[in-house]
């Protein structure tokens, strides 16, 4: 009977939730249109492009043998990842650009995150710090010239922070922050957008060689931005967080007035319970038995009894997102 219940509910939330979901489309880039078999095939990544005329940004994938000709990188997610030169010369730059799936909500704050890893070319690598994300309401490629990776200069709204440069080759280095969206922004944009003098690098072992970053896992999504405490006998419960320990919306939690007792539950979307609690102040931290869950779209069932013995019970999805 539980379990009838239960999946009863899932079929419920399924029609009628609206979770928050991430606004960039083939975030992972896994989709393509034609499997990479060269350099300079971002295009492939359906609808990830370069922003200039002539486009040399690259596209790897485990469907071709040619992910391994410039480095020995396994996608963070899935099978696929895009990579860029970010620093060559003086102003040889390369750029990746996709359209969002919806425009930003202007006063909105919005949680954005990605991951980069230094491609292991031996001697031609060069490490840079200014690595970052410019939202714009136009594509750049309307002001693009007629030419091919060449630097654009723009202050990004999400960026990795300045000196701390990045050299992993073996791991993803996740790249993140938060913003309020001053515009309807339809696009982003990754690369590096400072010239070289405002750039910080090191040459790991030729000078003059070139940045070359891969890049993974792009996600753009509105954060719990709830400013408005909630009213007597009111909750307030998030739709999504982001447990990566940062200590920023790191768990997931009711927020209310006047609560004399809570129950919670964690279920996944084949009816386990993965969590539950019973502490007002407690949350769920995204693990199961002490191990982080993968992200997803995760379901809450909440019992609240306040103060004045009125009993509120409320159900819905959360997304998780690392």
């Amino acid at each position: 009977m539980k379990k009838f219940l239960i999946i009863s509910l899932l079929i419920i939330i399924a029609l009628n939730c609206k979770a928050q979901t991430n606004l960039v489309p083939n975030y992972s880039f896994d989709i393509y249109d034609t499997c990479p078999w060269g350099m300079t095939q971002i295009k492939y990544a359906v609808p990830w492009f370069q922003p200039f005329q002539i486009s040399t940004s690259d596209y790897y994938d485990t469907c071709s043998n040619y992910m391994n000709f410039m480095n020995c990188q396994h996608p963070r997610t899935g099978g696929g990842y895009a990579g860029i030169s970010m620093l060559e010369g003086d102003n040889w730059r390369e750029y990746i650009e996709v359209k969002l799936n919806s425009s930003l909500i202007i006063n909105k704050t919005y949680c954005v995150k990605f991951y980069v890893s230094l491609a292991g070319i031996g001697v031609l690598t060069r490490a840079i710090d200014a690595i970052g994300m410019f939202f714009s309401t136009d594509s750049l490629l309307k002001y693009a010239p007629i030419a091919d990776s060449m630097l654009i200069l723009r202050n990004p709204q999400i960026e990795n922070p300045s000196g701390n440069i990045i050299t992993d080759t073996i791991n993803w280095v996740e790249i993140s922050g938060n913003f309020v969206a001053d515009s309807n922004y339809n696009f982003v944009t990754i690369g590096n957008f400072k010239d070289k003098f405002h750039t910080h690098y090191i040459d790991i072992g030729n000078p003059d060689g070139l940045a070359y970053y891969l890049i993974d896992d792009v996600s753009v999504y509105e954060c719990d931005d709830t400013i408005i405490p909630p009213k007597d006998n009111e909750l307030t419960i998030s739709n999504a967080f982001t447990p990566n320990g940062d200590n920023i919306n790191d768990f997931f939690h009711v927020k209310g007035q006047n609560i004399k007792n809570l129950h919670g539950s964690i279920i996944n979307r084949w009816g386990q319970e993965l969590f539950k609690w019973d502490d007002v102040n407690g949350g769920w931290d995204g693990k199961h038995d002490g191990l982080d869950v993968s992200a997803g779209v995760y379901y809450y069932i909440i019992s609240v009894t306040f103060d004045n013995g009125e009993v509120q019970e409320k159900h819905g999805s959360l997304e998780l997102v690392r």
